[in-house]
């Protein structure tokens, strides 16, 4: 294991890698979008939320058709959009998403929901009074969707 100096705090810290040689190919050799997608995905808990979606009258739309959140009227057409979960509201969105799982967190919910045909995670407040099989309408936050070409 290789370890360095952390800053000048003087703590020695392992280095970290993500994937080695061939079995992390895709951080070697593949595009930077799909790296940087990778990397989002794995960073954080609960992970990064992801859509392959299409610019539509000043809207993104996942590839099934449903509505996520308004877009920048410039850019790509066709993107891949990341958000985190803490910028996905229960409610105040264009489209229905069943709740799937509720997972109490402490001082938060974790709520997955089922929209576009992803699992979706958002955060709730503790003392929302949410389950399985009830439908949110989840607003994404389109100041906060990263936008991969």
């Amino acid at each position: 294991m290789e370890y360095r100096t952390l800053g000048r705090t003087g703590l020695r810290v392992s280095v970290l890698g993500f994937g080695c040689g061939n079995v992390g190919g895709l951080m070697i050799r593949g595009a930077p979008a799909a790296r940087e997608a990778a990397v989002a995905r794995a960073l954080g808990s609960p992970p990064m939320n992801e859509f392959a979606a299409r610019r539509e009258r000043g809207r993104w739309v996942a590839e099934d058709g449903t509505e996520l959140c308004t877009a920048d009227s410039a850019g790509a057409e066709r993107a891949r959009l990341g958000v985190r979960a803490e910028h996905v509201a229960p409610e105040g969105g264009p489209s229905a998403a069943p709740i799937e799982v509720v997972e109490d967190a402490g001082h938060q919910k974790i709520v997955v929901v089922r929209l576009a045909g992803t699992r979706v995670h958002l955060i709730a407040p503790r003392t929302s009074a949410l389950r399985p099989g009830q439908v949110l309408h989840p607003r994404i936050d389109p100041a906060r969707v990263i936008v991969w070409h």
